[in-house]
C-alpha cells in the first residue's frame, strides 16, 4: 500500500477547539504571534492529525503555566509521535506500518514518553527508569504520556483520523 492511498482528516477551528480545547480565539492568536504554522487559504484555517496532536499538547502545557514559546518546541516534538500512537488505538483503523506516514529516519522509532527537563529540553524514552538512570537524569519539569495523548486524540475526534482507500 503507497502513502497515496491515506486520506487525512482535515477539521476547521471549530472542530478543533472541541478536539483540543484551544478556543478559536486562542488559536487565532497563537497562529498571529507564529506559534502555529499556518495551512489555509486565507480565510479558513484547517488542522491534519498532526495539528490536533499540537494543539492538544499545547493546551496541556498551557494548563501547567508554560508559555507559548516553550510550548511550540515541545509540541513540535510530540505532534508526530501522539498522531502514531493515535493510530494504533482502539477505534482507528487497521493500518500496516503506520510510520510510514511520518517523514523521520527509518530505523528511527517512537517512544512512549517525552521527558522535559528542568531546562525544557525533550527527550524521548521509552521507559521512564531510562531517563532517570542515565548521565542525562536531571530534575524533570514535565512527563507526557504520548500513548495516551494518542488515545485522547483518537476518542475526542470521534471520527477516524486517516482513511484506507485500496
Amino acid at each position: 500500500m503507497s502513502i497515496d492511498s491515506w486520506k487525512y482528516l482535515f477539521v476547521g477551528a471549530a472542530r478543533a477547539a472541541e478536539i483540543t480545547g484551544v478556543t478559536e480565539v486562542q488559536q487565532r492568536n497563537l497562529r498571529r504571534r507564529g506559534y502555529m504554522p499556518y495551512r489555509g487559504d486565507g480565510a479558513n484555517y484547517s488542522f491534519t492529525p498532526q495539528g490536533l496532536a499540537f494543539l492538544l499538547v499545547l493546551n496541556r502545557l498551557a494548563a501547567f503555566g508554560m508559555g507559548p514559546q516553550d510550548a511550540k518546541k515541545i509540541a513540535d516534538e510530540a505532534a508526530d509521535a501522539i498522531f502514531y500512537y493515535a493510530l494504533r488505538s482502539k477505534g482507528a483503523p487497521a493500518i500496516k506500518s503506520p510510520e510510514k506516514l511520518f517523514a523521520r529516519e527509518a530505523d528511527r522509532k517512537f517512544k512512549g514518553f517525552l521527558v522535559v527537563d528542568r531546562n525544557l529540553i525533550a527527550h524521548e524514552v521509552n521507559y521512564l527508569d531510562d531517563f532517570f538512570a542515565g548521565e542525562d537524569g536531571q530534575e524533570v519539569a514535565l512527563i507526557l504520556d504520548l500513548d495516551t495523548l494518542g488515545e485522547q486524540l483518537t476518542a475526542r475526534a470521534a471520527e477516524p483520523l486517516v482513511t484506507v482507500s485500496n
